[in-house]
């Protein structure tokens, strides 16, 4: 979309919006003008597939971090289910992702997918566990995400009337290699949280360290 062509569909909203057109079965004006104003004009499509045939437009960043909030609202749902045992064994065996708490995307090399994951849970009210919270991870974590969901993705297809178990979501925790662990450990020393001799123990932290 052209600079010319979002000025004149963000004048054109500000003109419905003024003369007040709404309603349940019409366009909402200060959504188009939102999805404009942050690039996410793949939401329109999905927000009124009837104006677009029923088609809808995915860029791959769109369906990566729905994917990742998908895999990540699973594990939240079924940690927060567990019993006090199983919340013990989940932290003594996948540290040191061990209280299940979705941090984010960093901002510095994963911008687009904090943009589309803001716009997906504040504009389209989708993954609404997520809303309010800070997405801001402040250090890399797309590639423990990525390898997490590789494992994840087989075991979505069974989640019909169950949650995770708790031996699913340590096979989920262990797949980031040593690397991806280090980073998740960084989301915590940025923090403050995680200093001198803790941060050189991997068993004390979990992401519930981090600020939310």
């Amino acid at each position: 979309m052209t600079h010319a062509e979002k000025l004149i569909l963000i004048m054109l909203s500000e003109i419905y919006e003024h003369l007040g057109i709404g309603g349940a079965d019409h366009i909402n004006a200060r959504f188009v003008r939102s999805a404009i104003d942050s690039n996410q004009t793949w939401a329109l499509s999905r927000k009124y597939p009837f104006i677009f045939g029923g088609r809808t437009q995915t860029p791959d960043v769109v369906s990566e971090v729905r994917d990742i909030l998908d895999m990540w609202s699973f594990i939240e749902e079924a940690h927060e289910g567990f019993s006090a045992e199983e919340k013990k064994r989940v932290k003594a065996e996948a540290r040191p992702y061990g209280d299940a708490r979705f941090v984010g995307f960093d901002r510095h090399t994963d911008i687009l997918h904090i943009e589309v994951a803001k716009f997906l849970i504040e504009g389209l009210d989708h993954f609404s566990r997520f809303k309010g919270r800070d997405l801001d991870s402040h250090v890399p974590v797309l590639n423990a995400y990525l390898r997490m969901y590789q494992v994840f993705e087989p075991i979505r297809k069974t989640l019909v009337g169950r949650g995770l178990t708790a031996t699913e979501m340590i096979d989920i925790f262990k797949a980031p290699d040593a690397g991806d662990r280090g980073n998740i450990l960084g989301c915590a020393a940025k923090s403050g949280e995680l200093t001198g001799s803790k941060r050189a123990s991997a068993e004390t932290f979990s992401p519930s360290h981090v600020s939310s």
